[in-house]
C-alpha cells in the first residue's frame, strides 16, 4: 500500500511540475475563464488516458489467468463405418 501511495504522489508531482513548466513558456491561458476551461480539458484527457491504462492493465492480467480455449472440432477424425 505504501508502494502505491508513494507512486500517486510523485505522479501528482510530476503533473504539476508539468503544468508548472508549461505556465513559465506561457503555454497556459493567463485569462480565468480560459483557465479554467484549460484544465477541465486537461482533466478529461488524463481521466481518458488512466481509464486505458486500467482497462489495459485488466486485459492483460486476464488473458495471464485465461488460457484460451482449443478447438477440439479442428481435430479430423477419420469415422469407422
Amino acid at each position: 500500500m505504501a508502494f502505491s501511495i508513494d507512486f500517486l504522489i510523485s505522479w501528482a508531482l510530476e503533473v504539476q511540475n508539468i503544468f508548472y513548466q508549461g505556465s513559465k513558456r506561457k503555454l497556459v491561458p493567463s485569462n480565468q475563464d480560459k483557465l479554467e476551461h484549460f484544465f477541465n480539458c486537461a482533466a478529461t484527457m488524463m481521466t481518458q488516458h488512466l481509464q486505458s491504462l486500467a482497462l489495459d492493465s485488466i486485459a492483460d492480467f486476464v488473458d495471464l489467468l485465461v488460457q484460451p480455449l482449443v478447438n477440439v472440432c479442428s481435430c479430423s477424425h477419420s469415422v469407422l463405418h
